[in-house]
């Protein structure tokens, strides 16, 4: 009875062992999961995926194939990326929010760090009572650090620059209060904290949140100038793609 109890739960054990399907990976990046048919080598693989649909793939285009398992892919630290990115801003000085895009260009210098230059476009409300705007667009230079150490990588990130200001939407009448002037801009600071998803060789997803802080001069409602800081609390999501050659790219996989 004892050894009938042993063997049957042995057995169960191995029943519920995941069995873990082939998997083919291209060097274009792309991930093929399924059931090995058939290798010829140095000529051709053949693969039936999950959803039944058979593929034939020439040597040259694999990178290696094998049983799956869970991996991180992590870029080799070098290439030219672009970064497109989009998110709320909410401001503490009026209780306001709205929408930010913007665009980064810049270098991988290694895996743990990136630099690169930004353009944003966005809007600030400094009277949502009178439905009262103004747009404002900083150029500005962009630091990010990664721990490539993990699937889900932290980062986090600042930047400084300058903003220009476009129209200007005033609703108020005679109000003296501060109200920024049209192409009169100022300073722009940055620092978020966040994490990037490394889907493929050369693709990730960014999400981040943190604070900014926009100089603003008025020089329409006094005689003098005054200047404002204008605090933000931001929040983006991004797509990074990096166009580095192949040759500087590299896969490395880990256990979990």
């Amino acid at each position: 009875m004892s050894l009938t109890v042993i063997f049957t739960f042995i057995s169960l054990l191995i029943a519920a062992q995941p069995n873990r399907p082939d998997v083919v990976y291209l060097k274009n990046g792309s991930i093929i999961r399924g059931e090995i048919l058939e290798v010829v080598p140095n000529e051709t693989i053949k693969i039936k995926t999950s959803n039944g649909r058979t593929l034939i793939f020439k040597m040259e285009e694999v990178e290696r194939a094998g049983k799956y398992k869970n991996e991180k892919v992590i870029p080799k630290p070098w290439g030219y990326f672009l970064m497109a990115r989009l998110g709320p801003n909410i401001r503490f000085w009026e209780m306001s929010w709205d929408f930010s895009a913007c665009i980064i260009n810049g270098i991988q210098v290694n895996q743990y760090i990136s630099l690169g230059i930004g353009a944003e476009a966005t809007k600030y409300v400094y009277d949502e009572y009178d439905n009262s705007s103004i747009m404002i667009f900083p150029i500005f230079f962009d630091a990010r650090f990664y721990n490539p150490n993990y699937v889900v990588q932290p980062m986090f990130s600042m930047q400084f620059g300058y903003s220009i200001t476009g129209n200007k939407k005033d609703g108020r009448d005679g109000i003296n209060e501060f109200e920024p002037s049209t192409g009169d801009g100022g300073f722009f600071y940055g620092i978020n904290g966040g994490v990037r998803l490394q889907a493929t060789k050369r693709t990730a997803i960014l999400v981040e949140a943190g604070f900014s802080l926009q100089t603003l001069h008025d020089r329409t409602t006094y005689s003098w100038t005054e200047t404002m800081g204008v605090l933000s609390l931001r929040g983006n999501v991004g797509v990074c793609w990096n166009f580095g050659p192949e040759k500087k790219w590299a896969r490395f996989y880990r256990d979990h």
